[in-house]
């Protein structure tokens, strides 16, 4: 399997557009009030997930009928936490694996 990291900053809310495998992928992280990271995604503009919750090495695709090929997922390099947005891209880093 190829893994793919997706740079993300440290920043609460920020929308992220790459090519992986072919697919374009528009990719949208939110905080909300609880401090819990969400993600939408879309590939090839056609939607995948809504505000779904993100979770320390969880896929965050995990239906094989969508349109869409490869898992996505946060993975913590310190520990097993669930992302905080001030250290996305650091300690705690997005993947694509096809």
């Amino acid at each position: 399997m190829d893994l793919y990291h997706i740079p993300l900053k440290a920043v609460a809310n920020q929308r992220v557009h790459c090519q992986i495998e072919g697919q374009e992928l528009e990719i949208t992280l939110h905080t909300r009030l609880d401090n819990r990271l969400y993600i939408s995604l879309k590939c090839n503009k056609q939607p995948i997930v809504y505000n779904r919750i993100c979770q320390n090495l969880t896929p965050l695709i995990d239906v094989d009928y969508l349109p869409i090929k490869g898992v996505l997922f946060f993975r913590d390099s310190q520990g097993n936490q669930d992302p905080d947005y001030k250290e996305l891209g650091k300690r705690y880093r997005l993947y694509w694996g096809g």
